[in-house]
């Protein structure tokens, strides 16, 4: 049994960090390639390498072991040396001139030094969670770091509504968008053809389908648990336990045309399951809701 654990980033976080390095080398050699727009180009990728750097300085390594915690790649220290925990707090900043809002986990050390970890850069952020709370808070000498959570969920007997047609046409158009944006930035950088509004074209298209994968979840239960899945990418099956869920509540957040409604599934253990569904049929919301008042959960309708 593994007996420490390591904050690791989203795999979307680390895909779309590749894909802007990726983007930044292509249009460097439409760039020298295209005199008459460098001035748009020059500040295309100014703004792709400022969004790299606000990622790249967000995360922080963190190891969590029996006796004591890493931070960064030589600090250590031991568990009566933290000073402060906040197992949810809140850090507000601004990226470029928009105010920007994420929940976090904050731990303030003796000497100083604080280190804050987001909830939307890393996917294991709840072990982390359960680690702290565990190891500092709880002061338990015995917890064994053992996140084995495996169940068996049964059949599926509440499903969505129906899918249409061009929903299920998405894949196909997300691999068209990649495929195209590759294949002409080989093209460019081997000086046998190069069409940089084709790159441009690849490259929005590819950022919609991301934009609208992230916002495309949907829910379908049974009587065991749930299955969270995707209406673009169908090996998105997240299965929970009803067992293992603590409550489940609608929120919304921002205001007008800026308002996001979430489902958001808080487990037992510190675990968040949150996603958006907004951008879904209304069918398919209100069958989701009514799927989650069937459930002996706590129900909590937050909207405003």
């Amino acid at each position: 049994m593994n007996k420490k654990v390591i904050a690791r980033p989203r795999g979307i976080i680390i895909f779309i960090l590749f894909f802007c390095l990726v983007l930044i080398l292509g249009l460097s050699i439409v760039f020298y390639t295209k005199p008459d727009s460098r001035l748009f180009l020059l500040l295309f990728i100014s703004f792709i390498m400022y969004g790299v750097y606000h990622i790249a300085k967000t995360f922080t390594y963190l190891k969590i072991e029996r006796d004591f915690i890493t931070c960064g790649l030589n600090s250590k220290y031991n568990y009566n040396e933290i000073k402060k925990v906040t197992l949810y707090d809140i850090k507000d900043y601004k990226f470029l001139f928009f105010p920007m809002r994420e929940e976090c986990l904050t731990i303030i050390f003796e000497d100083g030094k604080e280190v804050i970890l987001e909830d939307n850069f890393y996917k294991n952020l709840w072990k982390i969670r359960w680690s702290i709370e565990n190891k500092v808070i709880k002061n338990d000498h015995s917890f064994n770091f053992d996140f084995n959570l495996d169940f068996d969920c049964g059949i599926i007997t509440n499903k969505t509504s129906p899918i249409s047609f061009f929903i299920k046409l998405t894949p196909f158009l997300f691999f068209f968008f990649l495929i195209s944006f590759i294949t002409n930035i080989i093209l460019t950088f081997l000086d046998i053809y190069s069409n940089g509004l084709l790159i441009i074209i690849s490259f929005l298209g590819l950022m919609n389908l991301i934009i609208f994968h992230g916002k495309s979840y949907y829910m379908e239960s049974c009587d065991k648990g749930i299955y969270i899945k995707n209406l673009i990418f169908k090996h998105v099956n997240i299965k929970i336990s009803l067992n293992k869920i603590e409550s489940i509540r609608l929120e919304t957040t921002g205001g007008g045309r800026n308002k996001t409604t979430f489902l958001v599934i808080h487990m037992k253990y510190h675990r968040d399951y949150k996603f958006v569904i907004d951008y879904i049929n209304h069918n398919r919301t209100k069958n989701i809701i009514n799927q989650v008042k069937k459930l002996d959960i706590d129900f909590y309708d937050l909207r405003y």
